[in-house]
């Protein structure tokens, strides 16, 4: 059995017992009454939390790294090549991806609670789905992207 206290506020923390797979038993002390709260702590409740997140970050680090190279490139090359269906379709798919990898790790970063995380997840993949096809269909159907981007920056006088 451990024991020691700690004060946090104006509540004085005491460790009860730490057993040894088991978690840390706290008890919380107010300095005006003798009543006393137990919270637990176990390690399962940590990895409750972090099984359902089995997602590997690195991945999606490097993959938005590489999205952004592409983009990079992609834009000098729209205004190059003006009208090119395949630098538009290019720029579209790869523009949406690094967009929903950004925004999936914004989701993943500060969306907590095991329902809103999965929703929100759902909510972006649908999004992501429409802004693509709304793209696409910019492309296919009216003037394209690099086009779009050139008027959008010509300057009328």
């Amino acid at each position: 059995m451990i024991s020691g206290s700690m004060l946090v506020g104006q509540r004085r923390l005491l460790a009860l017992s730490v057993p040894k797979l088991g978690g840390v038993q706290l008890a919380a002390l107010p300095s005006t009454t003798a009543s006393q709260r137990s919270i637990s702590v176990q390690p399962k409740d940590a990895l409750k939390y972090l099984g359902k997140d089995k997602k590997s970050y690195t991945q999606t680090w490097t993959l938005a790294r590489a999205s952004s190279v592409v983009l990079l490139l992609g834009v000098p090359a729209a205004f190059m090549w003006p009208g090119c269906g395949i630098i538009d379709n290019a720029l579209a798919i790869t523009g949406v991806y690094h967009a929903h990898l950004g925004m999936e790790a914004v989701v993943a970063d500060y969306a907590h609670g095991m329902k809103l995380r999965p929703a929100l997840g759902m909510a972006l993949y649908v999004t992501s789905a429409l802004l693509l096809g709304a793209l696409l269909y910019f492309n296919f159907a009216d003037i394209g992207l690099s086009n779009a981007l050139k008027e959008l920056w010509s300057v009328k006088k």
